[in-house]
């Protein structure tokens, strides 16, 4: 049997056709999709932790700013933790006898967004800040610096979107809608790493780190910020 020609030619361009394109894969996210199971929100202990906060910034305030201003890690921050409640002060105690904190760069972060939301702070534009805020948040000397770790990224974040990074305190910790306020930032946040660095962190630590951020910020120049 012979084939024509044009009817090969024909027959090799259905061939081709029907071969499936391959997208190129997509690369991969350096930052967290910040995914919440939806027994996040009311969680017991995150909970029993921001009520501390507000309690600990309501009768130690002294206290919670000497234990801000001392860098993480350092004798002078485990030092002026103040975790143990007054007996008398029933409020600072949430349906648990006994709260664990393992990472008191959470804890940090709770106290200074009790005293930020406190004042009701909240930047007056969101126009990037006129000073290098990371130079403005403790950190420990003794430590190697780590550019890509949660503090220092939020403290970038805010440094370049203050109001996009204040909705974050917008919501309560473990929320849906705090999640997705975290996922709107992501651009900016993969943004302040460093090239080919990683962002590890959970939702919680990304809250503080920012919480603490806007603190700073905050105290740096209050005149940026509309607060009682």
């Amino acid at each position: 049997m012979v084939v024509e020609p044009k009817l090969v030619a024909l027959l090799g361009a259905f061939a081709l056709a029907a071969i499936p394109a391959f997208a190129a894969p997509k690369p991969e996210s350096r930052v967290p999709a910040w995914e919440q199971s939806h027994f996040a929100e009311g969680n017991v202990s995150v909970r029993a932790l921001y009520i501390l906060a507000v309690c600990a910034r309501n009768h130690r305030l002294a206290q919670v700013e000497a234990m801000l201003q001392a860098a993480p890690g350092s004798p002078e921050e485990r030092a002026a933790v103040p975790i143990t409640p007054p007996p008398a002060y029933d409020e600072c105690l949430y349906r648990t006898r006994e709260l664990r904190i393992r990472d008191l760069n959470i804890l940090r972060g709770a106290l200074a967004e009790a005293i930020y939301n406190g004042r009701s702070a909240r930047p007056l534009s969101d126009q990037p800040l006129p000073f290098d805020l990371k130079s403005k948040i403790p950190v420990n000397r003794n430590q190697p610096a780590n550019a890509a770790s949660p503090r220092m990224v939020a403290a970038c974040a805010v440094q370049q979107s203050p109001n996009r990074a204040h909705k974050i305190l917008q919501h309560n910790a473990g929320s849906f809608t705090e999640q997705r306020e975290l996922r709107a930032l992501n651009p900016l946040l993969e943004a302040c790493l460093p090239l080919g660095a990683k962002l590890q962190a959970t939702p919680l630590a990304m809250r503080a780190a920012i919480g603490e951020a806007l603190y700073f910020a905050w105290r740096e120049q209050p005149e940026l910020f509309e607060s009682k």
